[in-house]
């Protein structure tokens, strides 16, 4: 799977590397979607996609189920704040249609459900550099088999 994630990591990497080739394909005029927390400020109209926890769930017959939770950050540079979350506020219907689409979306067998969790607008600082962000947090329910050594 390419993406800047360890090559023994077949969970949140390529789960995150799925996702975000969904929101560059399916949420209009975003002009980069970043996998993993970024060093340097990102663009504006630029998504962060974060790992933010998991949980296991169940654990039987050698496998093990997991609630991932991931944070999309929707990026808006600011100059006046209202302008950026006015902004942000025209992103909220294609994030949700996005989302409300996840039942019948595919991440190439990576999940067993997807589900939205909140959706907030608010400014915060990247890298330095003060945003508005239209925040998007989820949870992706996988499954993978324990490994015995």
């Amino acid at each position: 799977m390419p993406g800047p994630f360890s090559p023994g990591d077949v969970i949140v990497g390529p789960i995150a590397e799925a996702i975000s080739c969904l929101i560059t394909t399916q949420i209009p005029s975003i002009t980069h979607v970043y996998p993993t927390l970024v060093d340097r400020p990102p663009g504006d109209n630029a998504v962060v996609l974060r790992f933010t926890r998991g949980k296991v769930r169940d654990e039987t017959n050698g496998k093990v189920k997991v609630l991932l939770t991931y944070t999309m950050q929707h990026i808006f540079r600011r100059t006046e704040v209202s302008d950026a979350l006015s902004r942000s506020y025209t992103y909220i219907i294609p994030w949700l249609q996005f989302l409300a689409a996840w039942p019948n979306q595919q991440l190439g067998g990576l999940a067993i459900e997807m589900s939205a969790t909140d959706l907030a607008t608010t400014p915060i600082t990247v890298s330095g550099q003060p945003v508005v962000a239209l925040l998007v947090d989820f949870n992706v329910l996988t499954e993978f088999n324990i490994s015995i050594t």
